[in-house]
């Protein structure tokens, strides 16, 4: 296990890192809220964005079908289209980066005997309804001779089976991305294809493909309506934008070539399936900046004023109590330099008991690098100085001993309660001491947290109903009889 806070590889049965004092302890899993039924309305909190850079090993050879495999494997890092984007709207209709997940959701449904999904599922023939199949999952042939048929409309905007597959595959990854670890609690088995198995988030009787289906026409929706009063208001698509999808192709060409494969194509094709082609990402990217440039032209009116601050966070005070916020919540940020007892170092100050003459010598030699700071110019950049020439804490000792953004708890008892005396003043210095040793700290500041949390929840809130008044003008209509779902497959 590794230190949470400073990454320091911690031994077997070790939860509180030498270097840096934070206690590591595992924290019970709890199961996290069901996402709603329009994932793209959901707003994460401290949504995680990184992911192992694991790369599968491949030849670049995959062919047009790959062999299909029951199961499911993940793996993180083949392809990350990036669009750079502000951060709100991205949290609003879901992540804009595709995760490039490698997923392998089992072999398609079994179609030549619908009587075991039929138990499960009893599809209600509604082409207005996400229902109205038991299974979309089809052949890449079947996907392929499809591609161009549109299955849903807002405004002036048509959407296609193949530019559905991109929506489609976006919205597992990044449900894998956010939830895998949990994925069990929601019902969801690995092992089985999406098209057979019930989703538990609700009680709407949905598979879990036909979850992910309405999640991405959501999406869609979301985006091309977005575009359509984009362009109703006058703009144009900015010439950076244009640039950027004009040269998409070389740009993935490139990034294929990195990961092994032969062509940019391909590289798309193993991450969304067949039948999408690098035209229909190009529409995606389109799609999504002309609403964009519309969504931030509305953002800056948006951003709430002192006065709407205030009155937020009084009128929710209660709710936010509930979570542990308050006016006096803060954050700090801290600069210590780590002295070990004498004799001691980072992987055995937990497996060895050390004597108090070899404490003694561990507090001399803070108070002595105490005196050299103290006789200096004592300023934040003298400590640090000091904290890169002798401070034990390898996740700080070389950025000046400094941790930024500490929360109350996050440290080690008397460590932590140094920082968060109420009395405490940036400039304030001392010495700590702790199970891990001497802490000489100094105390570089501190900051409130209720405003960003309140501009935070109030963004969100005013963002989404900018969302929502924008897709009930442009009414969708979908027609799920024509929509056909390919797969995604790692191969052999």
């Amino acid at each position: 296990m590794e230190c949470k806070n400073c990454k320091l590889q911690l031994d077997e049965g070790i939860t509180l890192c030498p270097g840096c004092g934070t206690d590591n302890t595992p924290v019970p899993e709890e199961i996290p809220a069901p996402v709603p039924e329009n994932a793209s309305e959901t707003v994460p909190e401290n949504a995680p964005e990184t992911v192992p850079e694991t790369v599968p090993e491949t030849d670049g050879t995959e062919s047009a079908a790959p062999e299909k495999k029951s199961g499911i494997v993940v793996t993180p890092g083949k392809l990350v289209l990036i669009i750079v984007s502000a951060v709100l709207l991205t949290a609003l209709v879901v992540a804009l980066v595709l995760q490039g997940m490698g997923v392998n959701f089992g072999e398609p449904a079994p179609t030549e005997n619908p009587e075991a999904l039929q138990e499960q599922v009893q599809a209600s023939g509604d082409p207005a309804q996400v229902t109205c199949k038991a299974s979309y999952t089809v052949s890449d042939e079947e996907v392929a001779d499809n591609m161009s048929v549109v299955v849903a409309t807002t405004g002036e905007a048509e959407l296609t089976n193949a530019e559905l597959q991109i929506y489609y595959w976006l919205q597992v990854q990044n449900f894998l991305s956010q939830y895998g670890s949990y994925a069990m609690y929601f019902g969801l088995d690995y092992t089985q294809p999406l098209d057979t198995q019930m989703c538990g988030l609700d009680d709407s009787g949905k598979t879990w493909q036909q979850y992910f289906l309405s999640a991405a026409l959501a999406d869609w929706h979301n985006y091309a309506s977005l575009a359509e009063e984009s362009r109703a208001n006058g703009f144009q698509l900015d010439e950076q934008y244009s640039t950027m999808i004009e040269n998409l192709p070389q740009s993935l060409a490139t990034d294929a070539a990195l990961q092994g494969f032969e062509s940019a194509e391909k590289y798309l094709a193993y991450n969304v399936g067949a039948g999408a082609t690098i035209a229909d990402y190009q529409t995606y990217m389109r799609n999504y900046y002309q609403g964009f440039m519309y969504f931030q032209s509305r953002y800056e009116a948006m951003v709430p004023s002192e006065e709407e601050l205030e009155n937020y966070f009084a009128e929710h005070e209660a709710d936010y109590a509930a979570q542990g916020l308050t006016r006096e919540t803060a954050y700090v940020n801290v600069r210590h330099i780590l002295v070990l007892p004498e004799g001691a170092t980072v992987d055995t100050i937990y497996t060895e008991t050390f004597p108090e003459e070899a404490w003694a010598v561990g507090e001399a030699n803070a108070q002595e690098i105490l005196g050299k700071y103290e006789q200096g110019e004592m300023t934040e950049e003298a400590f640090a100085a000091l904290a890169n020439e002798f401070s034990a804490d390898p996740g700080s000792n070389t950025n000046g001993g400094l941790y930024e953004d500490v929360n109350e708890g996050m440290m080690v008892e008397a460590f932590d309660a140094w920082c968060f005396d109420p009395a405490r003043q940036a400039g304030d210095y001392g010495i700590v001491r702790t199970e891990l040793g001497f802490h000489i700290m100094y105390f570089s500041g501190s900051r409130t947290i209720w405003q960003e949390q309140v501009t935070s929840d109030m963004l969100n809130e005013r963002g989404m109903a900018l969302i929502t008044e924008t897709t009930e003008k442009y009414p969708m209509t979908v027609d799920y009889s024509k929509i056909r779902l390919g797969y995604v497959n790692i191969g052999a």
